[in-house]
């Protein structure tokens, strides 16, 4: 019923549609005040002298209940199972986690005890994973805490992500990581950092590299959402939302100023990468700021002896160009086992100020930036034309981030809200490609500069023991500059007339997004999730009358708005529990899909399209988990139908197939809608606690995708793959861990006929299958100090990703140490 009927609003006229989800709205808010279930009032007390304690946050694991006390220190407890547990938190007392029989046993009564540490901020008494997953527990979530970051030390936050065995990175060259989650990737994905959208108007389709200006060092949690959240997020989250949150300044407990940081350092032998961190944090009991520093530099990559048994030679860089008083030399790889030109430096830094009105309201000020050094594009440096090296130098820009926020956290209990946010915020992104051909003495620089300015408002309310409601709002303005130029290397004089990647004039999108969603407590074991949103966007790209290309338009103009649901059922029964959701998903085609003019392979070129049409994806998301003692399993199943999926494909400009681009014919390909698309698979875990001591993960993930109106196989599948890990925890302090990573082969006949998998990159049957076995040390000691050992590919194996332009790293001795203060 649900889906007839929502497909009915997705197919109608814009007005309609927002006809249709007010009444849809009106609908479910009107059908809030049920019955309530049969509860018991708990009082929460300081443990020296019973006073009362309000703003105390109780949760229970489960993440099904939540709830803040009243100025009386009293909550309503709905009923709860024996061996339901239930965690109590306020910023100036011990954590208390108690099992619903003990709360019972102590006649539904809390004393808690003063704490002599301060916890960071009042934000932290709210987990970022009930937040993140209020509106989604029947969707599969997974968190990274900043103790398991500790413990990963990455090199950057794509290696983090890569940890949980649900995300697959592709590499196009070092200074690269573009996370795939469900078989999509890029700006199909949604990437937000302390409540702020990083997707921009030119994200691109293929692989993106932006997640690297995030400092993993620099984070508190992520938290990965699995499967469409565009009910919350709106468009570009397709695939999957990834949720990093930085870390909050620490207040202090009385008058006297509190000072805590953090320094450390790591070195990886597999690249000479280097990291030094540093981040201090100073307050006293209203205000409080953090700053915080890393330095990054990596150099010369060096990858696997124990190279492929059938392709010896797959992966291994033969020749590179270096140039020496504006000469174009090609030397001989002397050092098989080493990628060239693959050094680069990366700055990130980050800085908070909080501001503890009173005990229930935090204002904060988020300023963040990234820089990095000209990071040389491998999959590129690689390619020949003729018998010989076609680039003498391809390479990203200084890839530049910004980001300024201004953001108001509220947990008083109003008439509208127990919970509200406000977010106003300004970014600033440069990006930049310098390329040279071999033996050529012209330079072309495209330069990219993307403002975007955003805000948005986020609620939610508790109306009684077994229902909540949440609601938000949501702008976004992007504008975008796109320039370009070549330089003659030896006389410096410096050719404007060349054609820029996006087009030259101005160009600007916007969007406009309102939300709202419902989570019913049906009993003890049964809770249900609805929502719904109804999101308005706006394009226009000018070009630029030229005499190097010729278009038969000078605008791109689109006026688009889309209607998004889902509806979640979840149930859980002592340890066992069930959840299914049946949702949609869209993306607005952005400047990157409509407007660009680019390169991505010999002999081809990408034409801008003034006719693709927003994407929209309808799905099914079911997950089971149970735990039986010491064992726990799950299963994850998932299928996505697409409707006018954006992919690259061959097509014909007018009545040509072919055009002179760069100097040389190549055939036209223009970013278009395909009718229909399918992605479905799933993912299988088991985890097993064998004694206090020895823990077993194992997880399996599998994705098929098949372009139907092409009867042909979807671009960015991974093949099967999956990691096990072994971890022996002596004591607190100590930790060993014996990791497996594998990936399954990935035929050549299962790549994408339209060149989006990089099948040069591959050999002539595809992808190998590869193994890789790891191992990590972390020890503490001295209470301030930790140490970090690992060896990484310990078998030195050979192995290059599924649509990766560059192997992946050989053995490596990772050494790192940290002191807090």
């Amino acid at each position: 019923m649900f889906t007839n009927c929502f497909r009915h609003f997705t197919s109608s006229k814009p007005l309609y549609r927002l006809f249709c989800s007010s009444l849809f709205l009106s609908f479910f808010f009107g059908i809030i005040q049920l019955n309530i279930l049969a509860q018991k009032q708990l009082t929460v007390l300081d443990k020296e002298t019973e006073q009362a304690i309000p703003n105390v946050f109780i949760y229970n694991t489960s993440q099904t209940f939540y709830e803040v006390t009243d100025k009386y220190g009293l909550i309503d407890l709905p009923e709860c199972e024996d061996e339901e547990v239930f965690i109590v938190q306020h910023q100036n007392y011990i954590k208390s986690t108690l099992k619903c029989k003990e709360l019972q046993n102590f006649s539904y009564k809390i004393l808690l005890e003063k704490s002599t540490i301060e916890l960071p901020t009042v934000e932290v008494l709210i987990p970022a994973s009930i937040y993140d997953s209020k509106e989604n527990i029947s969707k599969k979530i997974e968190k990274i805490d900043q103790k398991k970051i500790l413990e990963i030390a990455p090199q950057n936050s794509a290696d983090l992500l890569e940890s949980k065995s649900g995300v697959y990175v592709q590499k196009s060259q070092a200074g690269g990581g573009s996370p795939v989650i469900r078989g999509v990737e890029a700006n199909k994905l949604l990437i937000m950092i302390d409540d702020v959208r990083m997707n921009n108007a030119i994200y691109r389709g293929g692989h993106l590299q932006n997640i690297l200006t995030i400092d993993p060092l620099s984070l508190a949690s992520v938290s990965l959402i699995y499967g469409p959240g565009s009910v919350l997020y709106g468009s570009d989250a397709l695939g999957g939302v990834m949720l990093f949150r930085t870390k909050n300044p620490t207040f202090s407990n009385d008058k006297k100023l509190k000072a805590t940081g953090v320094l450390s350092s790591k070195y990886l032998s597999g690249n000479k990468g280097q990291n030094f961190h540093g981040n201090l944090s100073i307050g006293n009991q209203k205000l409080a700021v953090l700053g915080s520093l890393s330095l990054n530099k990596f150099g010369t990559l060096r990858i696997g002896q124990n190279s492929t048994k059938d392709f010896p030679d797959w992966g291994y860089q033969q020749e590179h160009i270096e140039t020496y008083n504006n000469r174009d030399t090609v030397i001989q790889n002397d050092r098989r086992y080493e990628i060239f030109n693959t050094a680069y430096k990366q700055v990130d830094y980050f800085g908070k100020m909080s501001w503890k009105m009173n005990a229930t309201e935090v204002f904060y000020v988020n300023v963040q930036g990234s820089t990095s050094s000209n990071i040389q594009r491998n999959d590129k440096l690689n390619d020949y034309q003729d018998g010989n090296l076609r680039w003498a130098e391809w390479n990203y820009g200084p890839q530049k981030r910004q980001l300024y926020s201004l953001n108001f956290k509220s947990w008083k209990k109003r008439s509208l809200s127990d919970y509200f946010s406000a977010i106003v915020s300004f970014q600033k992104i440069e990006e930049s490609r310098i390329k040279r051909r071999y033996k050529r003495e012209w330079r072309n620089h495209q330069i990219e500069q993307v403002a975007v300015w955003a805000s948005n408002i986020n609620a939610s309310k508790k109306l009684n023991s077994n229902n909540n409601i949440f609601y938000g709002f949501e702008s976004n303005y992007n504008q975008v500059n796109s320039s370009a130029f070549d330089e003659n290397i030896i006389t410096k004089e410096k050719d404007f007339n060349v054609l820029t990647r996006y087009p030259s004039r101005e160009n600007h999108t916007f969007s406009l997004g309102l939300y709202a969603k419902w989570r019913h407590r049906i009993n003890e074991n049964w809770a249900l999730n609805l929502g719904s949103r109804i999101t308005f966007i706006s394009l226009e790209a000018n070009f630029e009358p030229s005499n190097l290309i010729e278009l038969p338009f000078e605008q791109i103009a689109y006026n688009k708005s889309a209607f998004n649901y889902t509806a979640g059922i979840v149930r859980k029964h002592k340890s066992t529990t069930f959840s299914a959701t049946l949702s949609s998903g869209f993306r607005a085609p952005n400047l990157d899909d409509v407007s660009k003019i680019f390169s991505p392979q010999n002999g081809i070129v990408v034409l801008p399209n003034t006719n693709v049409k927003p994407e929209y994806t309808y799905n099914l998301d079911m997950q089971f988990s149970s735990k039986i003692k010491f064992f726990e399993y799950g299963l994850d199943l998932f299928g996505t139908f697409y409707q006018n999926l954006i992919k690259r494909q061959k097509t014909v400009f007018g009545d040509q197939d072919s055009i002179l681009f760069e100097g040389e014919m190549n055939e036209i390909y223009t970013n278009t809608n395909a009718e229909k698309a399918m992605i479905f698979g799933g993912s299988f875990f088991v985890k097993c606690n064998m004694g206090q001591r020895l823990e077993l993960f194992s997880q399996l993930s599998y994705t098929v995708g098949r372009d139907i109106s092409n009867k042909a196989p979807l671009g960015h599948i991974p093949p099967l793959y999956g990691k096990t890990e072994l971890a022996f925890i002596p004591n607190q302090s100590l930790k060993f861990l014996l990791e497996a990573e594998y990936n399954f082969n990935k035929s050549i006949e299962n790549y994408s006929p339209f060149r989006e998998d990089k099948d040069d990159e591959a050999t002539i049957v595809g992808t190998p299958a590869y193994l890789l076995l790891n191992t990590r040390v972390n020890y503490s000691f001295k209470e301030n100090w930790s140490f970090h050992f690992a060896i990484e590919n310990i078998l030195d194996q050979h192995y290059k990703k599924f649509a990766s332009g560059i192997s992946g790293m050989g053995r490596s001795f990772n050494l790192g140490v940290q002191y807090i203060f």
